[in-house]
């Protein structure tokens, strides 16, 4: 896929987005929700059935590896919509983009 895995489940650091994804998802400001369903290939892979989220480029340091997340659509669903004390999940995302 061409990103590292990294020590947390579901979560790799992609150093050349550039050459992964389209222009257009590496220059948006939010987050860019996709998925793999349509790709044939991916049979055990626990992550087939994801929905992934590239994050946006770090605002105070944009030329930091990106990061992409590996999420279940119930998950994306329950974490957009509740909230905590940071936050629901697009909340939680724009304290991690500020960093």
């Amino acid at each position: 896929m061409g990103c590292r895995t990294t020590d947390k489940a579901g979560i790799f650091v992609a150093h050349f987005p550039d050459e992964l994804f389209p222009q257009a998802w590496c220059n948006r400001p939010t987050p860019v929700f996709f998925d793999f369903q349509d790709v044939e290939g991916n049979g055990d892979d626990p992550y087939k059935d994801a929905l992934w989220c590239l994050l946006p480029k770090q605002q105070r340091n944009p030329s930091q590896p990106r990061i992409l997340v590996g999420v279940r659509k119930s998950d994306l669903i329950k974490f957009a919509t509740k909230a905590d004390d940071q936050g629901n999940l697009f909340q939680k995302l724009k304290i991690i983009n500020n960093r």
